[in-house]
């Protein structure tokens, strides 16, 4: 599905006010990330249960709200409690233009899909070559729980494609035009966007055992304090 941004901003709200799940980045690193650079967050489970946990870029463009747009570690363990879990995460340069419009989101788990998201504090990042699209303050590209962050470039170029001239046209398209729309947009996004997919790689890695599932050009790291 493509929630509308309003939609969404509502659901932010509603996490926040239910937050279990911290996200966490050093105070150095909120004003000093680059794009194509990996950067440490934390993340620290204060639920009772713990889990795997998805790690995502959101994105609050220029008159729109704030969303999860694309996947940087599709799923990561964590333990319920104090206990913090470290990993890196890279803001491909070409996701939008520089400016305090980004922020991590997280999300637990549940039947492959995050559910209930958080969110960092928001930043800016240096180097960055994008621009943002008016369809962007109003509509998803692709689905923001399997599309990898690495292949966000390319999948706003099917929804420009394939979805914008449907969903923002003169008219009111049906509900039969909207799905044949997305329909034709997640082929483009899987026949020309070969990054495009989270979790195509595995990756064991720090000294404390963690396994992480690698979205394409993103790689997470060991312990690290925060």
């Amino acid at each position: 599905m493509h929630p509308p941004r309003l939609l969404a901003a509502l659901t932010t709200l509603f996490a926040a006010a239910h937050a279990a799940l911290d996200i966490l980045i050093p105070e150095y690193y909120t004003l000093n990330i680059t794009a194509n650079s990996a950067f440490p967050i934390t993340l620290r489970d204060r639920s009772a249960a713990g889990g795997p946990v998805r790690v995502y870029l959101a994105l609050t463009p220029p008159g729109g709200g704030t969303n999860t747009v694309c996947v940087l570690a599709p799923s990561v363990a964590t333990t319920a409690g104090t206990e913090r879990t470290p990993l890196n995460v890279t803001i491909p340069a070409n996701i939008g233009s520089e400016g305090r419009y980004y922020s991590i989101g997280a999300a637990r788990l549940k039947g492959g899909r995050g559910q209930g998201y958080y969110y960092s504090t928001r930043f800016s990042v240096a180097g960055m070559t994008g621009n943002f699209t008016e369809f962007e303050t109003e509509w998803s590209v692709g689905d923001s729980e399997s599309l990898a962050c690495a292949g966000y470039e390319c999948a706003r170029g099917c929804a420009l494609r394939w979805v914008q001239p449907v969903l923002m046209g003169e008219k009111e398209a049906t509900s039969k035009e909207k799905e044949s729309a997305w329909a034709k947009e997640k082929t483009c996004i899987q026949e020309e966007c070969p990054n495009a997919v989270a979790g195509a790689a595995a990756a064991k890695v720090g000294g404390g055992g963690w396994r992480v599932w690698v979205a394409a050009g993103v790689v997470a790291v060991g312990a690290m304090a925060v």
